[in-house]
């Protein structure tokens, strides 16, 4: 299965990275970047291609060429402080870019389409929040701005052919050893997890669909 991943030279979007390339059911990741990175050391695995990226809002028809055949999306890009351009804009780019692929009668596709819908996955979190009236207390921009962004691309699958959103909403996600250490105790197992079962949760969720929000626990 091809699948196509933005943020994978991120934090979270490295792990999704590298467990989508050790997944038998992957044929290639097609890794949308700003820059390439050649000295990193999943380039030169065969299952990956690059698609360089001058501006996340704009694709050619070069860029959708590369992205055509696809039957997944993992979206790892986003802020911390909220952006619109980056938690927003830039996944709804995509989406508008692609989504005509799917039912285009050129596609060689377009048959499997009507039957196994294009499964977005986009990488949320537990803190945000979808109603922007509502008082917060903290972290209130980033919080509000992706929580935005969940819904508008849950938006976007309910008017959009063969387009189905999926939405993961980790809590404080933690690199090998801190989830049962420091985090783990200051945060505990429901709002702590893994970048390696986000990774796997995920990619598993692009491949074989599941529910459409994803929680902890």
């Amino acid at each position: 299965m091809k699948i196509i991943l933005s943020g994978g030279t991120g934090y979270i979007g490295g792990a999704i990275l590298q467990h989508a390339l050790a997944h038998p059911e992957v044929t290639e990741v097609v890794v949308l970047s700003r820059r390439d990175v050649p000295n990193a050391d999943w380039r030169s695995n065969p299952k990956v291609k690059m698609v360089i990226l001058a501006d996340f809002n704009t694709y050619n028809e070069e860029d959708i060429k590369a992205l055509e055949g696809a039957h997944a999306c993992i979206w790892a890009i986003g802020s911390y402080t909220g952006s619109v351009d980056v938690d927003i804009n830039y996944p709804l780019a995509f989406a508008r870019a692609f989504a005509p692929t799917l039912s285009s009668s050129s596609s060689s596709l377009s048959t499997m389409y009507q039957k196994d819908h294009f499964r977005y996955v986009h990488l949320g979190g537990a803190l945000t929040v979808r109603d922007q009236t509502k008082p917060l207390w903290y972290f209130t921009n980033g919080r509000r701005i992706r929580g935005s962004a969940e819904g508008q691309m849950e938006d976007f699958s309910r008017t959009t052919p063969n387009w189905d959103t999926y939405t993961a909403k980790p809590g404080w996600v933690a690199s090998p050893g801190y989830a049962s250490g420091l985090l783990g105790w200051m945060f505990g197992q429901r709002l702590s997890i893994k970048v390696a079962e986000v990774a796997a949760a995920m990619v598993d969720v692009a491949l074989h669909g599941d529910k459409k929000v994803l929680e902890d626990g």
